[in-house]
Formats: C-alpha cells, structure tokens, sequence
C-alpha cells in the first residue's frame, strides 16, 4: 500500500518517494527514495533527460518492452527450503506461499519485470516504460562509464587534496551554474 499523498517505493514498498531535480536539468523532477537510495525514471522523464542534455530528438531511444525472464526449472521454499515445482504456489512441506510478490510501478500499479540493459540490473514496466534503478545499479552504471572513460587525474594525492580544500560546490566550466 503506498504512503499517503505520494507513490510508493517500488523497493521499500512504504517508503514514499521524494521529488528532486539536477542542477543542469532544471525543470526535469526526478523521484527518489531515501530508504534504498533507487531512482524512478519514466521514459517521459529520460526523454526530458536527454532533451535537456543536448541529444538530437531523433537518437533518443524509444521504449521497448521487457521480456520476463524464464521460469526456473525448480524452486526452493524461502521458509523451509524445501525443492518445489515452479507451477506451485505454496511449499509441498510447509504450505508457504512461493510466489514472491512482485514490487509494483509506482505510477501504474503494474508489476515490475527485472532484466538487465548493458549489464546493469534494472526493474522496468512494460505498461507505461518506467526503470527502477536500485543504488547498486546506480553505482554500476556510474562505475561502468569510469571505466570506459578511464580516469582524469590518477593521482589518489591531488584527488584527497581537492576534496579536503572544497567547501562550496564548484560552478559548471560551461554555462557557469
């Protein structure tokens, strides 16, 4: 059930999510969860995203829809352990309910189907194209383009220094925000 007033975690299931926005895509309110740190983005949203960002209309990628990943050939009982066919709901030994409920969209209720895009895990929706990233696909993603990348200043020295010297938060070199 979601908190009043707002959606719902999709992860902590009752925590609320809050709104924000980036400094370079004002305008642009993302939604976020204090408790598991995961962001909500709608496709509107990545579309605003991208647009604010400075990519073409036309290389913005579209929505596809998610395949389910495919059943497991057996499954284990969360309670007592116990091997079960895939079809059955509750636990042949214990009676325990063996469908996981699925966390659900916080915009459409629809439940989220879990796939991996450029080998960061994700929850998506196929019914109105929302992505749940948690913090660790968040930091994946992030990690991902450092390496491609590589990095800028390899020295761990001046990098501390820097850290140790910032008390306010440095301006854009560009559009000077």
């Amino acid at each position: 059930m979601p908190p009043p007033g707002g959606k719902s975690c999709p992860n902590c299931q009752q925590q609320e999510l809050f709104g924000f926005s980036f400094k370079h895509t004002p305008g642009v309110v993302l939604e976020g969860c204090r408790g598991c740190k995961g962001l909500w983005l709608d496709h509107g949203k990545l579309i605003q995203l991208a647009v604010k960002l400075g990519l073409p209309p036309d290389e913005i990628p579209q929505a596809a829809p998610v395949e389910a990943p495919a059943a497991p050939a057996e499954v284990q009982c969360p309670r007592c352990e116990a091997t079960n066919k895939p079809t059955d709901k509750q636990c042949w030994q214990c009676s325990a309910s063996l469908v996981p409920e699925a966390p659900s969209c916080p915009r459409c209720v629809t439940a989220l189907v879990e796939t991996e895009r450029d080998d960061v895990a994700l929850r998506a929706c196929n019914a109105c194209g929302g992505v749940w990233l948690d913090q660790a696909s968040v930091m994946q993603m992030f990690q991902h383009h450092m390496n491609t990348c590589g990095a800028l200043d390899s020295s761990s020295e001046r990098r501390e220094e820097d850290l140790q010297r910032r008390t306010q938060p440095a301006a854009c070199p560009i559009c000077k925000i």
